[in-house]
């Protein structure tokens, strides 16, 4: 099984569901249990707090997170992933300026996982494969 990092517009974009093809294709390889997506902590507090402060486009923020929060939870493809001593040895190397990309770029790189984003700062920086379009 193939495991993916998802960075915060990913995770949007997957529930909205709007991911260009390529991502897309990965999702649903997850969905038939060739692939695991991957979330880290930091995307989901990025995800709740945006969701929370009204950028989503929805009628009742808390009503949308505790029912993302319980979809997620209920995902036989998607994982939460804690930063464990690996990633923070890998958040060391990782030349990222922005905290937010690094921690995402940090659990990409010590698990070798490619990462589905359109982020310009991690697109540019190559050091992790970029899945998108």
């Amino acid at each position: 099984m193939t495991e993916y990092v998802l960075d915060t517009m990913a995770l949007v974009r997957l529930l909205e569901d709007s991911l260009p093809k390529k991502a897309n294709d990965v999702v649903r390889g997850a969905e038939k249990g060739e692939n695991l997506l991957l979330v880290p902590e930091i995307v989901m507090g990025e995800f709740l707090y945006i969701a929370l402060k009204g950028r989503l486009e929805t009628d009742d923020p808390v009503a949308t997170t505790e029912e993302v929060l319980m979809h997620l939870r209920s995902s036989r493809f998607v994982s939460p992933v804690r930063m464990d001593f690996s990633c923070w040895e890998a958040f060391i190397e990782v030349g990222l300026a922005e905290l937010h990309d690094r921690m995402i770029c940090s659990v990409a790189f010590a698990r070798n996982a490619p990462v589905i984003t359109n982020d310009k700062e991690i697109t540019s920086w190559g050091g992790v494969e970029i899945i998108w379009n």
